[in-house]
């Protein structure tokens, strides 16, 4: 008798609990940075609000996160054929974006890309913009700050 593979993701195929072990992994850091970059009470309740984020029901968190992740992949045009881990996800994720990167660099023109503008805002801690952001686009917001958590690690 075979085992059916269970699998998560809307757009991507992930093993079977590959957003738990993401979560697990990333969520202090994530975490960290968000509270971070938020910084006070009012923006942070606003921010749960806006984007629906609850402390209470992880599996909101899990499906926030499980859309960020997907929605950066396809900006970064990371093929959707396949079935990963989040391991072999993560370091797709991270060549895609070093490709843009040097790609900006060697043109000499800035990429378009919201995640990677949010990036280097993050990077930058230019945290006074980044509240605006959040509370204006929150999912940019959070894709930019998936790309950051997994790029630092």
């Amino acid at each position: 008798m075979k085992t059916e593979l269970k699998y998560e993701g809307k757009n991507y195929k992930f093993k079977k609990n590959s957003i738990n072990k993401i979560k697990y992994k990333y969520d202090p850091t994530y975490h960290y940075i968000l509270i971070e970059i938020l910084k006070y009470k009012k923006y942070i309740r606003e921010f749960q609000k806006i984007s629906h984020m609850d402390d209470e029901n992880s599996e909101i968190f899990n499906k926030l996160l499980l859309k960020a992740i997907e929605s950066t992949a396809k900006d970064l045009k990371v093929d959707n054929k396949r079935i990963y881990s989040y391991n072999k996800f993560n370091r797709i994720i991270i060549k895609s974006f070093n490709k843009e990167l040097k790609q900006e660099k060697k043109t000499k023109i800035n990429n378009n890309l919201e995640v990677i503008k949010l990036y280097k805002k993050i990077e930058m801690k230019e945290y006074n913009e980044l509240r605006k952001i959040a509370l204006e686009k929150p999912n940019d917001f959070l894709k930019a700050l998936y790309l950051y958590t997994i790029c630092e690690d």
